[in-house]
């Protein structure tokens, strides 16, 4: 296999890896519903359904694993770090928010000035908090 394919089927494979071990973590976690601000996570998967899905899933890792070594391919030169994810969440979060302030949500009826103010000291306050876990990430 030449060497853009071997990327291809390492890249491909990669994010299967992170999908199954996020699953596996959801079961091995998960037992009862989780209620968070505005969404909660049903937990509607039985024991013994966990298990299976929990032991195929860790099949399917040891054969990513068996790929991995049988097709030579290597594994990422930057390895993700938790200051990479934070900073990555942390992005999408700063990025949402931009998309939530009171003059750039259309579509809809227009914001009342009241609203529209409301929205935006705690749009403001939200900026400010990122910027400080920001600040604080970029020290180490």
């Amino acid at each position: 296999m030449d060497y853009l394919h071997r990327r291809l089927l390492s890249i491909r494979l990669r994010l299967i890896e992170k999908c199954l071990f996020e699953t596996k973590r959801l079961l091995e976690t998960t037992a009862n519903d989780r209620h968070f601000i505005l969404y909660s996570i049903k937990d509607n998967v039985d024991s013994d359904l966990r298990v299976r899905i929990v032991k195929v899933s860790s099949l399917m890792i040891e054969q990513i694993h068996k790929m991995k070594q049988e097709f030579h391919l290597q594994s990422e030169e930057e390895d993700d770090s938790i200051k990479k994810i934070v900073l990555s969440n942390l992005n999408e979060a700063w990025s949402s928010l931009k998309d939530l302030r009171a003059g750039k949500i259309h579509g809809y009826d227009q914001f009342s000035a009241q609203d529209k103010q409301l929205l935006n000291i705690h749009i403001t306050k939200l900026y400010a908090l990122i910027e400080r876990i920001y600040i604080e990430i970029s020290r180490f």
